[in-house]
C-alpha cells in the first residue's frame, strides 16, 4: 500500500501547529497509483492542526497581545527618540549653516591709505595749489579734517563707500602757506592721521618762482689781473628765481634760481644757481639814483673780489701741482654780474649753487675754525693758500673767509693794506692781515710748498753767570787774658 511513499513524517507539538513533510518518488516505468489511505491521513492531519489551533488559541492570542503591546511601546519610544534625534540634527545643521554664513560674510576692514598727501597746481589757476590724499576700506560715513600747524582749514563729510580723493585748495599760495599740514580721517570703525611738511622745494614751480629776462656779464682780465679788469659783453639770459630767499647777510640776500635760457661760461640751461641781491636801502638814502648806484657798486665789488681771488688760486694751483705729494687743490668758483631791467633792485650776482655741507674753513686769522673738520684736507689747504698769497704779495694782500663745499669755495673776501695793492682794494679790513701774521700756524702743506713760518723764532736765552763765592772771613786773633797798659 505504501510503496509509492518513500518516507513520511508527522511532528506534533503541544504549543505549535503540526508540520507535515512528505516526499514522494514515482517510478519511471510505472504509472502513478492512487493512495486511498493518504488523503485520509492528510485530512486527519489538517483536522488535528485545526483542533490544536482551537485548543491553543486563547494562549497564543494572549502571547500575541503581549507582544503587540510591547511592540507598540517600543515603536513609541523609537519614534520619540527618532524625533529627538531629528531635532538635534536639525539644530546642528542650523548651527553649521549659521557659522557658514558668518564665515562667508567678510569682516569689515580698517580704513587704509591709498595715496599719501601730495601737492599739485590747480588747473586754470596758476596762483593756487591743491593738497590731496586718498583712503580705502570705507564701510561707513566718515569725516576728513584738514589743518595747518594745528589751525583747522576745512572739514569734509563723506558717505560710506566713497573712496575718491579728499583735497583742500590753497588760493593765492605764497611762502606764508609753508608749514606742516595734517589730514585726519575719522569713522565709526577707525581713524587715520597723515601729515606733510610743505617746503619751497615741494611747492609747484610756478607758485614759488618768477621768470624774468636779464643780461649777464663776465669779469675779464688782462696781463696784470689786479689792475687790468673789465666786464665783457652782456649776454641775454632768462632765469626762474624763487620768491623767498634762503640765506641773508648784512647787505644782501641769496635766492635760488635756475638758468632757463642763455649761454654763460660754465653754466648751461637748467643749471641750479644762486642769485645774490645787494640791498642798498640799508645805507640810509632815499634818492632812487643813489640807491641804484650803490646797488651797482656793491655787485661790481663782489664780482671783482671773488674773481680776483679765483685768479690767485689758479696761480696757487700751478705751484701746488708741481709737487706730486700735494694732491687736489681747492677751487674758487666764478661769479657773474647780472642786470635785471624790470626789477626794483636791478643789479645782482649769479653763481653756481654748491650742493652739500657748507663749511667755513677759515676766518681772519687763517685758522681752521670748524671743530669737526679741524684736520680736514680742504681746511689745511685753504690755510696754506692764504699763506702762499701773503708770501707772494709780501704781506700786502690776504684772501680770507675761506668757505664752501668740499674743495669748491665761494663768497670769499680780500683784505689789502691801507693804500691798496697795485691799485686794487679789497672788501675786508686791513686788520685781517695783521691778525693772520700774528696767529697763523703752518701745516704740512705750507712745508710742502716751502713756505717759512710767520712766527719769529724764539731767542736763545743765555745762561746767567754764576755768582762769585764770597771772600773767606779773616779769623780773629785769640787773646789769653786781660792786658794792662804800661805793664809788662
Amino acid at each position: 500500500m505504501f510503496e509509492g511513499i518513500k518516507a513520511g513524517k508527522v511532528q506534533r507539538d503541544e504549543n505549535q501547529s503540526v508540520v507535515v513533510e512528505a516526499k514522494t518518488q514515482q517510478p519511471e516505468d510505472k504509472a502513478p497509483q492512487k493512495a486511498p489511505h493518504l488523503s485520509g491521513l492528510q485530512e486527519l492531519t489538517n483536522d488535528d492542526v485545526i483542533k490544536k489551533r482551537r485548543v491553543s488559541g486563547d494562549k497564543f492570542g494572549k502571547i500575541l497581545s503581549v507582544l503587540e503591546s510591547k511592540l507598540s511601546k517600543t515603536d513609541t519610544l523609537l519614534k520619540a527618540k527618532g524625533e529627538e534625534t531629528q531635532a538635534e540634527i536639525t539644530a546642528v545643521q542650523k548651527k553649521a549653516h549659521g557659522e557658514g554664513v558668518k564665515q562667508k560674510i567678510p569682516p569689515k576692514e580698517d580704513p587704509k591709505v591709498v595715496e599719501p598727501i601730495q601737492v599739485e597746481s590747480v588747473s586754470g589757476d596758476p596762483q593756487s595749489m591743491c593738497l590731496w590724499c586718498q583712503f580705502a576700506g570705507v564701510h561707513s560715513d566718515y569725516t576728513v579734517t584738514w589743518s595747518r600747524d594745528g589751525a583747522p582749514l576745512a572739514q569734509i563729510n563723506r558717505s560710506a563707500g566713497d573712496e575718491s580723493r579728499v583735497s583742500v585748495i590753497i588760493a593765492n599760495a605764497s611762502h606764508k602757506d609753508l608749514g606742516k599740514y595734517e589730514c585726519q580721517f575719522s569713522c565709526s570703525h577707525g581713524s587715520v592721521y597723515l601729515d606733510y611738511v610743505l617746503t619751497y622745494e615741494a611747492m609747484p614751480e610756478e607758485l614759488c618762482s618768477e621768470e624774468e629776462d636779464a643780461h649777464c656779464s663776465r669779469l675779464l682780465f688782462k696781463d696784470d689781473f689786479l689792475s687790468d679788469q673789465y666786464f665783457g659783453e652782456n649776454h641775454p639770459i632768462s632765469i626762474l628765481t624763487e620768491k623767498v630767499h634762503f640765506g641773508e647777510g648784512m647787505h644782501r640776500r641769496a635766492f635760488r634760481t635756475k638758468l632757463k635760457a642763455g649761454q654763460i661760461p660754465l653754466l648751461v640751461p637748467g643749471h641750479s644757481c644762486v642769485l645774490k641781491v645787494h640791498n642798498a636801502i640799508s645805507y640810509g638814502t632815499n634818492n632812487n639814483d643813489d640807491l641804484l648806484q650803490k646797488n651797482f657798486h656793491l655787485a661790481v665789488e663782489e664780482c671783482q673780489v671773488q674773481n680776483t681771488a679765483r685768479e690767485y688760486i689758479k696761480a696757487y694751483t700751478s705751484a701746488a701741482q708741481s709737487v706730486e705729494t700735494f694732491g687736489d687743490v681747492p677751487e674758487i668758483i666764478p661769479i657773474y654780474l647780472v642786470h635785471r631791467p624790470s626789477n626794483d633792485i636791478p643789479y645782482a650776482t649769479l653763481e653756481e649753487e654748491l650742493i652739500g655741507d657748507f663749511v667755513k674753513y677759515s676766518v681772519k686769522d687763517g685758522k681752521e675754525i670748524n671743530v669737526m673738520r679741524r684736520d680736514s684736507e680742504a681746511g689745511q689747504k685753504c690755510c696754506a693758500f692764504q699763506h702762499w698769497v701773503y708770501h707772494s704779495t709780501e704781506g700786502n694782500l690776504l684772501v680770507t673767509d675761506m668757505q664752501g663745499v668740499g674743495m669748491k669755495l665761494t663768497d670769499v673776501g680780500i683784505a689789502t693794506c691801507k693804500k691798496g695793492y697795485k691799485g686794487f682794494k679789497g672788501n675786508c679790513a686791513t686788520s685781517f692781515i695783521d691778525q693772520f701774521k700774528a696767529l697763523h700756524q703752518c701745516n704740512k702743506y705750507c712745508e710742502i710748498l716751502g713756505l717759512k713760518s710767520l712766527q719769529p723764532k724764539p731767542k736763545k736765552v743765555s745762561a746767567a753767570p754764576k755768582p762769585k763765592p764770597p771772600p773767606p772771613a779773616i779769623p780773629k786773633k785769640k787773646t789769653f787774658g786781660p792786658t794792662v797798659k804800661n805793664k809788662s
